[in-house]
């Protein structure tokens, strides 16, 4: 039973960090992108 309990845990961690790594990459990108817009001379 602890050992199912704490398969479980390090599951959840690792969904967990997966999605903060998903989340990161997106918003690195998302500032990127921004200051691209920023930079970039407006027509």
């Amino acid at each position: 039973m602890n050992g199912d309990c704490k398969s479980v845990i390090s599951y959840q961690l690792s969904v967990i960090s997966y999605q903060l790594e998903k989340a990161r990459v997106f918003i690195n990108l998302s500032s990127h992108i921004f200051h691209s817009l920023i930079l970039s001379p407006v027509s």
